[in-house]
């Protein structure tokens, strides 16, 4: 959506009118102040305690496939752009670094924004937290299982075309990052 198509949709909404007044204290609905309440809203969805985090910490083990699914995510490269206490979130990078990624017409990726030839396909890593509760992925939600999402990124940006075995580690792997849910979902 274009800046005035959101600040439309939102001041025409007489719930959302009531939500900004409360937190920004005005009767009309800016661009800003979407920005701000999304940046303060993905702050509040950190997720921790996950049986990754209880790993790290050294207080449990995690299972034989989950611990070889997280050493296949590191082996392979996925690491290098899933990092940090999120598993992701953190930068952009680009979809088909290795075999080009189709790209689609009206495609929302950072090209959109920048007109720069470079950001075409480009988009923010998504955190990995509670991943497999999250589907349908990619950013246009074209990919339906946790399992094709993980063979396109394997094949496209690290050149892997991985066996079902593998797939099903990392999966597993994936399954220790859900961790409590926070307390912003909790609310009505």
């Amino acid at each position: 959506m274009s800046i005035k198509e959101v600040e439309d949709r939102l001041n025409n909404s007489p719930f959302y009118r009531k939500k900004f007044r409360k937190v920004f204290g005005t009767d009309r609905i800016k661009f800003e102040h979407v920005a701000q309440a999304i940046a303060e809203f993905e702050k509040a969805l950190i997720t921790p305690d996950s049986k990754f985090d209880k790993f790290l910490r050294g207080e449990i083990k995690l299972s034989e496939e989950e611990l070889e699914g997280y050493k296949l995510f590191k082996k392979l490269g996925c690491i290098s752009c899933h990092n940090g206490v999120n598993l992701g979130g953190n930068s952009f990078q680009k979809v088909g670094i290795i075999h080009p990624y189709p790209r689609h017409k009206n495609t929302p990726d950072r090209y959109q924004i920048t007109k720069n030839e470079f950001d075409k396909n480009v988009f923010r890593v998504p955190s990995l937290r509670n991943i497999d509760c999250t589907h349908p992925y990619f950013h246009d939600g074209s990919v339906r299982t946790l399992e094709e999402a993980v063979q396109i990124m394997a094949y496209y940006n690290l050149g892997f075309k991985l066996s079902e075995n593998e797939i099903q580690k990392i999966i597993a792997f994936l399954k220790t990052l859900r961790g409590k849910l926070p307390e912003i979902l909790k609310e009505n």
